[in-house]
């Protein structure tokens, strides 16, 4: 579909997420609803995400719908027993919500190194982590329900090894603290156009400016790639660079005009990354 055909601020949009995604009809199955919901989160918003060709149209509409979902699953106006829960009584599974947060990491390093990004889709892409981040969620380790945030924290912190179970809580929770880094960063233009050139020289396999070492966030942003590296191959993602090369006939070019982060945000969208900046200081 064009996103002309997706009107996705209308109600209609909304209505059919809501009713059938989110919530239960007394006369339905719901067994097929969390089939086409998992495969909706965990393949078809992820690949779309992950797409270094997708329009920004449709980059934003995956965005919103991803946005909408765990806002209404989060909603308390619907009371629990209307919600379709899967069988671990959330709204997805770990392994879904692990793969939403690689596909936000790769989506938005993709803006970043071709150029792309813009304030909506900037801000858009901190709101939807946000709203994943605050989702209630039931684990077998937890007796007691906790968010997507605190289950991170929580098992990255009292994890020994590094099992597909502890990976995954390792890769939301580092994810949370790259895009932590990128949003200070975003703070000013002249961090902004080092953090474009950071991702840039690196998605090319290109000599780092040494000087960017001196900024506290890049050398995290560097920590974090480190990490990334390691546990995207425990978890079986494929890597980036990899990807990349593969499907960009650009991806060796010289990256010296890529990324030059030549935007200003406004008031209001450092309000919504500074929501986000600040979700690091409640745990």
């Amino acid at each position: 579909l064009t996103p002309a055909a997706i009107p996705v601020d209308s109600d209609g949009l909304h209505r059919a997420v809501d009713n059938h995604i989110l919530c239960a009809q007394v006369s339905r199955q719901s067994d097929p609803i969390l089939e086409f919901r998992e495969w909706l989160m965990g393949d078809f918003f992820v690949n779309l995400l992950k797409n270094q060709v997708l329009s920004s149209p449709l980059r934003m509409i995956t965005l919103k719908l991803l946005t909408r979902v765990a806002k209404m699953y989060a909603s308390r106006d619907i009371i629990s027993s209307q919600k379709i829960h899967d069988y671990g009584g959330n709204l997805a599974s770990i392994a879904t919500y692990t793969k939403l947060f690689h596909a936000l990491k790769e989506c938005f390093c993709n803006s970043l190194t071709s150029n792309t990004w813009d304030e909506a889709f900037t801000v858009e892409l901190f709101s939807c982590a946000r709203h994943f981040l605050e989702l209630p969620i039931s684990t077998d380790a937890d007796a007691d329900e906790c968010t997507l945030l605190s289950w991170a924290s929580k098992s990255t912190k009292t994890s020994t090894g590094l099992d597909s179970y502890s990976a995954q809580s390792a890769y939301v929770f580092e994810v949370l603290k790259w895009l932590n880094a990128c949003g200070k960063l975003l703070r000013n233009q002249q961090s902004t156009t080092a953090l474009c050139g950071f991702v840039s020289r690196l998605y090319n396999n290109e000599a780092t400016d040494t000087a960017e070492y001196n900024i506290t966030e890049i050398r995290q942003l560097k920590s974090s790639f480190k990490s990334f590296s390691n546990l995207e191959t425990t978890l079986c993602f494929e890597k980036a660079n990899q990807a990349r090369k593969a499907s960009n006939p650009y991806a060796n070019k010289s990256s010296n005009n890529a990324g030059g982060g030549n935007i200003n945000l406004s008031n209001e969208s450092l309000r919504t990354i500074e929501d986000f900046t600040n979700l690091l200081a409640c745990i």
